[in-house]
């Protein structure tokens, strides 16, 4: 997986994500997003992202296709580091956290290419 900065029209990847009932039931509100919310969301992560604290866009390493979002969010009084997973690829993540020991460490090499700062990739607009 790569982190890359979101795009103005990203909106219909980032609205299928959070417009999504399984995906949306685990995140506040609990339910899918309507259009106008998903369209706040993503100023804001467009905001944030100018800021250098934002959640970021998740991209498929081979594919390049949209996977879902991922990074720092929270207010002023704390900072969080959280993602949302289109379904299948965040399954696969906790099912490996929660398993054996031998398969932990087959999780933590799972998230060593996401972390590492070279997938960071600018798109420029």
């Amino acid at each position: 997986m790569v982190l890359t900065t979101w795009l103005p029209e990203d909106f219909e990847d980032l609205s299928g994500l959070h417009s999504d009932a399984e995906t949306m039931r685990w995140i506040r509100p609990g339910r899918p997003e309507t259009p106008d919310e998903t369209r706040a969301r993503l100023a804001s992560y467009l905001v944030d992202q100018e800021e250098g604290a934002a959640k970021w866009r998740v991209e498929d390493r081979r594919s390049g296709g949209f996977v879902g979002r991922a990074g720092f969010g929270g207010d002023v009084t704390h900072r969080e580091l959280g993602y949302t997973l289109r379904l299948g690829f965040g399954v696969q993540c906790v099912k490996l956290s929660h398993d054996t020991p031998a398969r932990q460490g087959k999780f933590a090499r799972l998230l060593r290419p996401v972390l590492r700062p070279l997938h960071l990739r600018y798109r420029a607009p």
